[in-house]
This record gives C-alpha cells, structure tokens and sequence, in this order.
C-alpha cells in the first residue's frame, strides 16, 4: 500500500508508475514490448487525463464504449486485448451514474492476455466488498473522503511484483515508491473510516441499494442513456 493525497494522485502513480516502469525495464519487464492502454469512455478524469497525458507520450489509447446501460460489454474487451496491451483501466463504481463494471469478467481477460489491471475504486471501498485478490486487481486507487474519511489522503494498493517507478521524488517514503512525508493524521484517520464503514457495510447496502432500486424513473428519464430500466448492477454516487 502507496499512502497518497487522493485518488487522483493513485490513478497517476498508477497509470504512469507502470508507464514508466515499463520503459525503464525495457526487455527485462515482465511486460517487454507492451505500450497499448485499454479503458472506458466512461472514466473519470482522474484516470482519463493520465491515460492521454501518455498517449501524447507514446502510448497507444483505446478508450472502449459502454452500453446503454453504463456497463461494459466484456466481449469488446475480448476484441480489444492483444499481446501489445500493457495495462487496462476500469473503475469500479461510476461516480456519476453508480453502474458497477463487471471487474471479475474483466481481470480473468487481463489475465489471459498478459495485461494489468489497474481499479479506480474511490466511488466503491468502504461501499461494496473489495479484496484484491478476489478481484484479480494488480492495482487499485481509493480516496478517504469517499468513505466518510478525510480529505487530502488516499492510497495505491499494488500487488506484489508489479513494477512501479515513482512520480514524486525526494524522500524516499513510501518503499520508494512516492516521497514526501506521511501525513500520520490523515492515514489515521483513512484507515479508522475504512474500519467502520465494513462494519455497517450489509446494512447500509441493503438501505442504499433500495434507493437505487426506487430511482429508476429517475434513470428512465436521464438524457444521458437510453436505456428503459435502471442497470442490474448499480450503486447510488457519494459524490463527484
């Protein structure tokens, strides 16, 4: 676990961090000779942003559609993956429309193809189970301030063995992996909100998942999608 200052710096460090890593390592990376990025037009900019900074940069970007539903259809990523694809982005929960991609689909895809799988899952942890070995993730971004922590602190959960260059350098903090001093309040304060948010997770899941169900005459009318229901996999937003 990378302490960070949000998600978005997690999205950066990811995104970029493998980028980079990738480069530096060259032939002897485990990933040798893969450059392409995978992910949806759906994203946040947060993880958007990133991924054309690198495309700019020499990286290809293939940014996949979504159905009228908000979700993925696996099968595109089926088509899309290839022995070039260095990293796929997807994240968990939408922040504006709370659609919940099928992450266990699509980490079994990545998988097969020799691709990470990085997880943008601010809008999700502390709201809905996560555990990246069950989800297959290499990477995933989280935030305090969406779980009811503070805001200003966040965190890059890696799985062991990815290789990741640092974005910010100086200090050493961090494995290496991100300097600058750990804000020892903050990451208190994350992992205190994390703890009590699993703790009412079944209830406050039963409790928001009937108001997602009681707004889908708000989906219907959304100029957004044309879809006539609201998704089967859904989860109300905390914020944008």
């Amino acid at each position: 676990m990378v302490f960070t200052s949000g998600a978005t710096e997690a999205n950066n460090l990811a995104l970029k961090g493998v980028a980079e890593a990738a480069l530096v390592q060259g032939d002897r990376s485990a990933v040798a000779g893969r450059r392409r990025l995978l992910s949806l037009v759906s994203e946040h900019r947060a993880v958007l942003d990133p991924l054309r900074y690198l495309e700019r940069h020499g990286f290809p970007l293939t940014l996949l559609p979504v159905g009228s539903d908000g979700l993925l259809d696996p099968q595109r990523l089926a088509e899309a993956l290839g022995d070039d694809v260095l990293l796929v982005s997807v994240m968990a929960a939408n922040n504006e429309i709370g659609v919940l991609q099928p992450l266990e689909a699509v980490a079994g895809l990545c998988r097969r193809h020799g691709a990470l799988l990085h997880v943008d899952a601010a809008q999700a942890a502390g709201h809905i189970p996560l555990a990246m070995a069950e989800l297959g993730a290499d990477l995933l971004s989280l935030s305090g301030h969406k779980c009811f922590g503070p805001a200003g602190v966040g965190a890059l959960l890696v799985r062991e063995g990815v290789p990741l260059a640092p974005q910010l350098h100086g200090g050493g903090q961090e494995g290496g992996r991100r300097a600058g001093s750990v804000p020892v309040p903050l990451v208190v304060g994350l992992g205190a909100a994390l703890n009590l948010a699993i703790t009412d997770l079944e209830q406050r899941a039963a409790r928001l998942g009937a108001c997602a169900t009681g707004s889908g005459l708000v989906w219907r009318r959304s100029a957004a999608f044309s879809a006539t229901a609201p998704p089967a996999r859904a989860w109300p937003t905390t914020s944008t």
